[in-house]
């Protein structure tokens, strides 16, 4: 799945191209991590030809992205430290391990990686995500302004119990995310 002109038009603006048609890791980990954080991308198999495509919005201290890779890949980061990213694949699928909690992504179980933790990814091919980066001071100031909360500690999505999936957590979260970036 892709976005469509409808989606990007309710964006409320174009989708720039960042890069497309990428076949070199290193200038796509550079790209993305110049709207992101500096992080290490990797194919898993050296054998495998790469084809990646980035499109991007920048909003006030929100962004939405369209990340895709035509490849298994391994992203490494360090914590973000001042945002969080909420990712919704469109297609394929992704783990990530945060903090020895590993989850997966998929269309059907998007995922929120924390703003204090490392992040180990792997991406299988192909794999395409919509990605809101939320400004982590967004997301303090919306827990105090709508319900009274204030964030001693970062906020973390991505808690211990099976109880329930990832679409139920995005349930409890959607007041705070939808305060900020209007979804």
């Amino acid at each position: 799945m892709q976005l469509t002109d409808k989606h990007k038009n309710y964006l409320g603006g174009t989708l720039a191209t960042v890069f497309e048609n990428s076949t070199d890791p290193g200038e796509a980990s550079s790209l993305v991590g110049s709207l992101y954080r500096p992080h290490n991308l990797s194919l898993l198999r050296s054998s495998d030809g790469m084809s990646a495509r980035m499109d991007h919005f920048q909003a006030v201290e929100t962004s939405v992205s369209q990340l895709s890779y035509d490849a298994e890949i391994r992203i490494l980061s360090e914590p973000f430290k001042d945002f969080y990213l909420v990712m919704l694949p469109l297609r394929g699928e992704f783990n990530v391990v945060q903090s020895h909690r590993e989850l997966t992504a998929t269309v059907n179980n998007p995922v929120i990686l924390d703003a204090d933790k490392p992040v180990d990814m792997s991406w299988s091919k192909p794999c395409s995500n919509l990605i809101f980066k939320v400004n982590k001071r967004l997301i303090e100031k919306s827990l105090f302004d709508n319900f009274g909360i204030e964030a001693k500690r970062p906020v973390e999505f991505n808690f211990n119990g099976s109880e329930s999936g990832n679409l139920q957590k995005f349930r409890y979260c959607y007041p705070i995310l939808s305060s900020v970036i209007r979804i």
